[in-house]
Order: C-alpha cells, then structure tokens, then sequence
C-alpha cells in the first residue's frame, strides 16, 4: 500500500477519536469542531512527517493540543470588545476616494480603443517615452502622441472634466516623458 493511502486510511480511522478529544478539550462544540478540522488540515499538510508504523493517534493528539494551546495563547492577547465600543474609537475613516478615482480611470479607459489604451498605460503608468513606445507599437512618435492626447481627452470628458493639459495634469502625475 503506497503512503498516501496507508496514511489517508489511518487518518480517516482516527478522526472519531480526534473529535472526541477536540470536545473534552475546548467544552464547547463550535471551537472544538474548528479545532478538529484544524488539526486534520495541519496532519494532512505535514503527512510528509509522519513516520508509517509509528502511532497516529498520539501524532494526532499532540497536533490537537498544540493547536488549542495556540490558539489559548491568542485569545489572552485579544481585549472582549463585545458591543464594538473600542473598536469604534480605533476606526480610521477610510481614504476610498482613490480608489473611486481609480475605478472611474479604469472604466473609462475601457472605452477606448485598444491602441489608445496601450499608449496611455505604458506612457501614463509604466512611464515609458514616447520613443519606446512608438518602437513597441511600431508607429511614428507622433502618432503615439496623438493617441495618447486623444485617449487623455476622451478619459477626461467620461469622467466629467472640461479638459485636460497638454500634460495630463487631469489625472494627478500622469507626466508622459519625452
């Protein structure tokens, strides 16, 4: 019989006891069904430690006690918070606007043509010259700067603004370089 079955075989036979033990352990059934499964879950990953022949149910002990063990440990680190009051006063008001901002960008740019596009990315976010780019689409530098005046202006007038630069100044450092 090859390893993984010897020892899938081993494993499955062991797991009433396992459970039995996870309950007298935590005295409660819903931590002790997690740490069940939490030491079957470490056993099959480490399968690789486990010597055939040796005692399975003992191996399994020791990773179910260790486990709850640890998991005692991180509970005394934790403060009971249980109406959120603490929590409430730790809450930093989130910075979404963006990536608000940058969903809009991405969505906008979803329209534009695929050339377009591309100039934008590799020019605006890679921060390639127009000369790197002209060889990489294999087009004349002013046909990239065409592109990208034209995907800037599109991108500005989908997400409401009345220009754009010659810079890109619209979309914060979006400098293209020469």
């Amino acid at each position: 019989m090859n390893f993984e079955r010897y020892f899938r075989s081993h494993l499955v036979r062991e797991m009433p006891v396992v459970r039995r033990w996870s309950y007298v352990l935590c005295r409660n059934p819903s931590l002790a069904e997690d740490m069940m499964q939490e030491t079957l879950v470490k056993a099959w990953a480490n399968r690789s430690s486990f010597a055939r022949g040796t005692n399975m149910r003992a191996w399994l002990y020791r990773i179910l006690r260790n486990t709850y063990f640890n998991h005692l440990r991180q509970r005394r680190r934790e403060v009971p918070d249980p109406d959120g009051a603490l929590t409430a006063m730790l809450r930093v008001p989130a910075a979404q606007t963006g990536k608000i901002e940058l969903r809009e960008v991405t969505e906008a740019m979803q329209d534009l043509s695929p050339a377009q596009r591309e100039a934008m990315i590799l020019i605006g976010a890679q921060g390639m010259s127009y000369k790197q780019v002209a060889r990489l689409q294999r087009v004349n530098i002013g046909t990239v700067k065409s592109r990208l005046a034209r995907a800037r202006q599109a991108v500005a007038r989908m997400m409401g603004y009345d220009s754009v630069s010659s810079r890109g100044d619209t979309f914060g450092d979006m400098q293209s370089r020469h």
